[in-house]
C-alpha cells in the first residue's frame, strides 16, 4: 500500500498510522512556513514573486535574516501571512492536508499511537512528539528547520519551532513544563527554555517509528512497581526475575549496566515489558553507605525487577520495593555445574570436583 511522504527523505516509512499522519503533520507545516518564507522575503526585496510560485535565488531554500529584526516583523506580517495561506495555491493546498483529520488507533495499537492514548495527549502535545522524532529519523529535515527557526546554528525542533508552525501559539505553553508526561516518560528529554533541543533518545525513535503493534496485558502495573530478588552469588535472578514478570503477563527486558536506562526504561513500557536490573549496576557510590539509589523517570508506570546479593543492599534504595522474591540456594552439584558452564576447561579438575 502506498503513502504519502511523511519526511523530507524519499521513501521514509513508518509502521504506525498514527505516527505517519502527525510526521506527516509537521512536514506539511514545515513546507506551508518555507513557501510563507520565500514571499516574505520577496516583500523585501529579496526574492521576486511571479505567476503563481517564487522565483527562486542561487540559494535553494529563503535566506535567513537578522533574529531581532525577524522577531520584530512576525506581528508586521501576521495578516498578510494569514492572507497568503488562504489565496496561495501552493499554501492552500498545503493547508488542506494538514486539515485532514487524523486516523483512529489501530487495535492493537503501535507504540506511537500507545503513547498518545496512554498519556492522554491533546493534538498540540501529539504535534511536538511527532516533531521531536521528525529529526530522529529524517536527516534531510535539519536544514529546513534552520530556514523556519531563522537560525544557521538551530537544526533541531525546539518548542520555538512548534509554536511557529502550530496555528494555536499559546497551546504550545502546555509542553512547557519539565513535569510533563512527554519529558516525565522519557519521550523527549525536557526543555529547560524556548530553544533547547527537544532531543529524542535513538532507541525510543526507533520504536516509535518502527516498532510492532503492542498487546497491553491487563495485569500491567497502572504506576511503578518495584521488586528486588535477592540470591546468592552464582544463583540465577534473572530466571527468578523472569517468573515474577510472567505473573503480570509481561515478558523481561534485561539490562546489565545503566547505560541508557531511561531510555531503555522508556522502550520496555512502550512494549509493555518488565525491566531487569542489577542493583549495583545503578548509579551512585558504592562506598557511600548513605548514598541513595535513585531510579529514573519516577513517572514512568513499569514494573522494575531489581536483582541483588544482599538483602542490606536494599536499604539504599530511594525507592522501597513493593515486594521482595528469594532465590532457592544452590545445590552443590548445580554450582558444579555453573563452574564448568563458566569454565568448560577446568571440566576435568579433580579440585574442582572436591
Amino acid at each position: 500500500m502506498k503513502h504519502e511522504p511523511i519526511g523530507f527523505t524519499p521513501t521514509l516509512a513508518v509502521t504506525d498510522p498514527l505516527a505517519r499522519h502527525w510526521l506527516r503533520q509537521v512536514t506539511l507545516r514545515l513546507r506551508r512556513e518555507v513557501c510563507w518564507l520565500w514571499r516574505e522575503r520577496a516583500a523585501r526585496g529579496l526574492a521576486v514573486p511571479t505567476d503563481g510560485e517564487l522565483a527562486r535565488s542561487d540559494d535553494p531554500l529563503p535566506p535567513l535574516l537578522d533574529a531581532g529584526l525577524a522577531s520584530l516583523d512576525l506581528t508586521r506580517y501576521a495578516d498578510d501571512k494569514a492572507a497568503f495561506f488562504g489565496h496561495d495555491a501552493a499554501a492552500k493546498h498545503l493547508s488542506s492536508l494538514i486539515a485532514q483529520h487524523a486516523p483512529k488507533a489501530p487495535a492493537p495499537e503501535g507504540p506511537f499511537s500507545f503513547a498518545v492514548n496512554a498519556l492522554s495527549l491533546q493534538p498540540v502535545e501529539t504535534f511536538v512528539l511527532a516533531l521531536a522524532l521528525l529529526p530522529a529519523i529524517d536527516s534531510a529535515s535539519g536544514a529546513v528547520m534552520v530556514t523556519v527557526l531563522n537560525d544557521a546554528s538551530r537544526d533541531e525542533p525546539s518548542l520555538a519551532l512548534a509554536q511557529r508552525l502550530w496555528d494555536e501559539p499559546a497551546a504550545v505553553l502546555a509542553c512547557f513544563d519539565a513535569s510533563h508526561a512527554l519529558f516525565g516518560h522519557g519521550l523527549i528529554a525536557p526543555a529547560e527554555s524556548w530553544f533547547t533541543p527537544l532531543r529524542m533518545p535513538p532507541r525510543v525513535a526507533r520504536e516509535l517509528a518502527l516498532g510492532t503493534a503492542r498487546i497491553a496485558s491487563p495485569s500491567q502495573p497502572p504506576q511503578r512497581r518495584v521488586i528486588a530478588v535477592i540470591g546468592a552469588r552464582g544463583a540465577s535472578l534473572t530466571d527468578l526475575a523472569a517468573s515474577a514478570a510472567k505473573q503480570s503477563g509481561e515478558a523481561l527486558r534485561v539490562v546489565h549496566e545503566d547505560e541508557a536506562l531511561p531510555a531503555q526504561m522508556t522502550l520496555a513500557w512502550l512494549r509493555g515489558e518488565a525491566l531487569y536490573l542489577p542493583l549495583d549496576a545503578l548509579p551512585g557510590d558504592a562506598n557511600l553507605a548513605h548514598d541513595k539509589l535513585r531510579l529514573p523517570l519516577r513517572a514512568l508506570p513499569i514494573t522494575l525487577i531489581l536483582g541483588a546479593h544482599d538483602s542490606a543492599a536494599l536499604h539504599r534504595l530511594a525507592e522501597p520495593p513493593v515486594q521482595t522474591l528469594e532465590a532457592v540456594p544452590a545445590s552443590t552439584a548445580e554450582r558444579l555445574a555453573a563452574w564448568q558452564q563458566a569454565l568448560p576447561g577446568s571440566a576435568a579438575d579433580p579440585a574442582l570436583a572436591e
